[in-house]
């Protein structure tokens, strides 16, 4: 199970709007499957990718 958390903020009056996020914010690790090829799990089913953190600035006019 994969956790994930974004917080977002509008700046009205200037138009800006800031979001911040975390994705696998636990740091989970995919299953093992040893009958795959190419990475030792289900790639398709599950985020290999491990934890990460991203940011977008909106900008409105």
């Amino acid at each position: 199970m994969y956790h994930d958390i974004q917080a977002a903020y509008d700046f009205v009056d200037s138009g800006v709007g800031l979001t911040f996020g975390v994705r696998n914010l636990a740091d989970e690790t995919p299953p093992y499957v040893s009958n795959n090829d190419d990475m030792n799990t289900l790639n398709q089913t599950y985020d290999t990718a491990g934890r990460y953190f991203y940011g977008r600035i909106t900008i409105r006019r």
